[in-house]
This record gives structure tokens, sequence and C-alpha cells, in this order.
């Protein structure tokens, strides 16, 4: 079984890899509407 420390820890790290996970997927959210808004741009120059 754990014991109180290795719980606390293992508790810690959980919470900084959720908020690591949400920063990244905001990242990646801005990422690609920001490609999708260069896309369309690009594609109204060949219409």
């Amino acid at each position: 079984m754990f014991t109180e420390k290795q719980k606390i820890k293992s508790l810690g790290a959980i919470k900084i890899e959720k908020s690591e996970s949400r920063t990244n997927r905001i990242k990646f959210h801005y990422f690609i509407m920001g490609f999708s808004s260069r896309l369309s741009k690009f594609q109204k120059k060949f219409e």
C-alpha cells in the first residue's frame, strides 16, 4: 500500500500532468485554428 508521502507525490504528479495536457490541448487548438485560417486565405488566392 501507499504511504502518505507517496500518495501526496503521485497526486501532485497527476495534477501537473492534467494541467500540462490542458495547456497542450489549448496550444494545439490554437495551432489548428491558425493553420485553418491560413489555409482558407491560401485557397481564396487561387479561387
